[in-house]
């Protein structure tokens, strides 16, 4: 993943970096993806070019400060300057809805990310603090801007929110070209399992309640 290395791969002069840091270390064919940030829309296309199999970009915070989440306009910038390429646009898609556009209980009681309510080491208390209608929102915030580029291919990566599903369905069913995947560890484990302080399972989604588990398998 292009975040998971200093620097990221979001310029070409940092793929270069790579390149040379992998030289006579891969024993496998490999592939090298490319990040969406915030300003370097002119850099999407020289690291096409350079061999970059695809983006991704993040409607969260990420963690890592080198690699900052994305806004609906950069991805409009991003659809933009990469409609006429045969790369892949792929989302961790999760994005704190506006209070303005909220709806349902869920959200408006929900609490951004790194500022929960409720006891720091409870599993529970994590899991409230990215709701599925995070990734319902970011979701539809992706498939409203889908018309910019009508011939890029869109993935969501490691989808958890069963209740998202449909959103993407009826997309593909009107001809947009979007993908998603999920994780194994969200068809293999469930919130109701994970004792409180086990950081082993913090994940972002975050691995959901038993029941969504259940309709990801039905779907």
């Amino acid at each position: 993943m292009p975040l998971n290395a200093i620097p990221p791969t979001t310029t070409l002069a940092d793929f270069k970096e790579k390149l040379a840091a992998s030289e006579g270390q891969c024993w496998v064919d490999v592939g090298f993806y490319g990040g969406v940030i915030p300003g370097n829309a002119a850099d999407l296309l020289p690291l096409v070019e350079a061999g970059v199999r695809g983006f991704k970009g993040f409607l969260i915070e990420s963690g890592v400060d080198e690699f900052p989440a994305v806004s609906s306009g950069d991805v409009a910038l991003a659809m933009e300057t990469l409609k006429d390429t045969p790369t892949t646009l792929m989302f961790h898609a999760e994005m704190i809805p506006p209070i303005s556009d909220s709806v349902g209980d869920a959200v408006q009681q929900s609490q951004p990310p790194l500022a929960p309510a409720g006891e720091l080491t409870a599993y529970d208390t994590f899991l409230a603090s990215r709701p599925p209608s995070f990734e319902m929102y970011a979701i539809d915030q992706i498939l409203s801007l889908a018309p910019i580029a009508p011939d890029l291919h869109l993935h969501i990566v490691h989808l958890s929110a069963a209740q998202a599903i449909p959103a993407l369905k009826s997309a593909r069913q009107a001809g947009v070209k979007i993908t998603a995947e999920t994780c194994f560890h969200y068809l293999g484990l469930a919130a109701e399992s994970i004792e409180d302080g086990d950081t082993r399972h913090k994940c972002c989604p975050p691995i959901r309640e038993d029941s969504n588990r259940d309709l990801l398998w039905e779907e």
